[in-house]
């Protein structure tokens, strides 16, 4: 993982430098490709934090800040990704504004679920309630229903209870449900242009990998009995990002071009 970040500095800044040295990087793009670099060194700097939180106590890193260094890379990723579509010219001029904003809730959820994500991954929630699609019988653990549970140790100390880790899991399955709703409503709401001949592929991609991501989801979950499926688990972080892409891309797609 450090030699991959390391390769991927050096794969980014010779050419960067290249390029700006030859003139041929445009004001706006030198500008986004800095905000890269920051958004690298910081994603950088919180991975050796979340390190060196494996290294006190417990061989294993802090879920929190596990998170952190998650979301870090991930608003990188999303951000560089967006300059290479801004590259490509990937937009039709702002077609249709109220599509746009629909699919830009979606990606704020998609956005909160991935980081519940990491928190599920980090604290290995689905040990805890490895049951779909209720949590062994009830929608609601009765640990959080004790209202003596609800402190800010258990929240700390995520590893002495089942609380949080049964709380992130609540969360995760609730926003799986409200991002499955959201799209159902944006294809019934928004099909016609959805379905036009320009966006038709990406959108019935964006449909599929939502599909698959919800089935690897429960598949993680009822195999995470006693130890979490390392496979699957990974295949839900990367359908996750696969995910992430679809949206960005089919949200700039529908962007205004003078933006």
């Amino acid at each position: 993982h450090r030699l991959w970040a390391r390769a991927m500095g050096f794969i980014f800044l010779v050419p960067f430098i290249l390029f700006l040295w030859k003139g041929a990087l445009t004001k706006r793009l030198v500008r986004r490709l800095l905000v890269t670099v920051l958004l690298a060194g910081l994603a950088g700097i919180f991975g050796w934090i979340m390190v060196a939180s494996g290294l006190v106590n417990r061989p294993w890193v802090n879920a929190y800040k596990l998170t952190i260094h998650l979301g870090i890379a991930l608003i990188l990723y999303s951000y560089h990704f967006q300059t290479v579509l801004l590259t490509r010219g990937f937009n039709d001029g702002g077609l249709y504004p109220k599509v746009r904003r629909a699919i830009g809730f979606f990606l704020s959820l998609l956005a909160l679920q991935i980081f519940f994500g990491g928190l599920m991954s980090g604290m290995k929630a689905a040990l805890v309630f490895p049951t779909f699609p209720d949590m062994h019988g009830s929608f609601i653990p009765n640990v959080l229903l004790d209202l003596g549970n609800w402190s800010v140790d258990n929240v700390v100390h995520y590893d002495k209870s089942a609380f949080m880790p049964a709380l992130i899991q609540v969360t995760h399955r609730s926003l799986a449900y409200l991002l499955v709703i959201s799209q159902l409503y944006i294809i019934w709401k928004y099909q016609k242009a959805l379905f036009s001949g320009a966006y038709k592929k990406l959108s019935t991609l964006w449909i599929i990998l939502l599909i698959t991501q919800v089935v690897l989801g429960v598949s993680v979950l009822l195999g995470s009995v006693g130890t979490i499926p390392i496979y699957s688990g990974v295949a839900h972080q990367a359908f996750a990002i696969l995910l992430l892409s679809a949206t960005i891309a089919l949200r700039y797609r529908l962007r205004d071009s003078r933006e």
